[in-house]
């Protein structure tokens, strides 16, 4: 039998003309000479890439994650697109044994001054300072990192709406508070980050060319399956019989649609990433504790999930957009926004300020740009 299968491989191996086979080869060559040089050409960006990291006031409007998110949304949608070049922006805390950061990671295609006036709009007092990004994935072991997405979909409502508002007090729980708390615990040479990754959301279906390509590979095979039952002929229509609406199906289904009409809308990937020199399974273990911190942020819907990243060094580094959902400025504002208590999770605080950063330190990296 296998004598016979080898023969049979042989044969269709020598019908099949040799200029078919080149075409294949060459085909596959070029993807992966393709996919090298994208990843060249992602690693170039990401170092080119600075990073605003931003100093919390002493006082922190209730609103003013929302209006962070609201303004992000716009600026991305106002980027110039480009099919090479990243237009969306990394909201992070990056948590060492000295302490954590907090920032927004800015690509070279978008402004670092529309951030810095961002965050200065919507945290009167702040400061913000242009800095290099700090290294996700450092040399000194593995990394691991887990992805948190919605369990009902990408468009299934993640806030509440009564809740969607984060009262930033001394008194209030904070949302973040858990994930914060699991990301502050952080052993000796030991590297630890969340990452909201933001870009903008276009439409309310589904961007990803592969799902509205099958899509529609199944709404043909539907339409052909249904004619050949049918047999050419058209049988006598039927009444419909009246079918019993599930209100739970119901609920959930008005719930995707007023998300829909509460523009505008980003398409987030939130990230946590650990580094360190201890074993893979503990940073497996670590990432999970992180991730689950956010379980108290979601508040609608059936809740989030978490999957595992696979070949995490690349994705985490460059900061990729990755399995994520749509959410609205209100949900984007829950789940990141500075914490009110800021010098618990070792975040650097600063009394109120009301002057803006040095104007050479806001435009550095626009200033190179612009004599280059």
């Amino acid at each position: 039998m296998i004598t016979q299968l080898i023969d049979t491989v042989t044969g269709f191996m020598g019908s099949v003309p040799v200029w078919w086979w080149l075409c294949v080869a060459g085909v596959g060559v070029l993807a992966v000479v393709s996919s090298w040089g994208l990843r060249r050409l992602r690693a170039r960006e990401a170092a080119r890439a600075v990073w605003v990291q931003i100093t919390p006031p002493a006082h922190l409007p209730a609103d003013a994650g929302e209006r962070f998110a609201r303004s992000l949304a716009g600026l991305c949608r106002r980027t110039r697109r480009h099919p090479l070049w990243a237009r969306y922006v990394a909201c992070e805390f990056v948590a060492t044994d000295a302490g954590m950061r907090v920032g927004v990671w800015v690509p070279p295609a978008l402004s670092a001054r529309a951030v810095i006036a961002a965050v200065l709009g919507a945290w009167p007092g702040a400061h913000a300072t242009v800095t290099a990004p700090p290294k996700l994935t450092g040399g000194a072991g593995p990394v691991a990192a887990r992805e948190v997405v919605s369990r009902a979909g990408a468009w299934s409502p993640v806030v509440a709406p009564s809740s969607a508002g984060v009262r930033a007090g001394a008194d209030t729980a904070d949302p973040l508070g858990q994930a914060l708390t699991a990301l502050t615990e952080r052993g000796p040479g030991e590297i630890a980050s969340v990452a909201v990754i933001v870009a903008a959301q276009r439409g309310t279906g589904d961007t990803r060319p592969a799902l509205r390509l099958l899509d529609a590979v199944l709404a043909f095979v539907q339409d052909m399956m249904r004619e050949a039952m049918r047999g050419g002929a058209s049988p006598a229509p039927r009444p419909a019989a009246p079918t019993a609406v599930d209100p739970v199906a119901a609920a959930r289904y008005r719930a995707v649609v007023a998300k829909k009409a509460a523009g505008p809308h980003l398409r987030v990937t939130v990230r946590v990433a650990v580094c360190g020199p201890v074993p893979a399974r503990y940073l497996r273990h670590e990432t999970r504790l992180i991730a689950d911190g956010f379980d108290a942020v979601a508040t609608a819907g059936d809740g989030l999930l978490t999957r595992r990243v696979r070949r995490p060094g690349y994705k985490v580094s460059c900061r990729r957009p990755g399995a994520g959902f749509v959410a609205t400025v209100a949900e984007l504002g829950a789940l990141w926004h500075l914490p009110a208590s800021g010098g618990v999770y070792g975040i650097d605080t600063s009394p109120a300020r009301s002057h803006r950063p040095p104007h050479d330190i806001a435009r550095t990296r626009d200033d190179q740009e612009g004599q280059s």
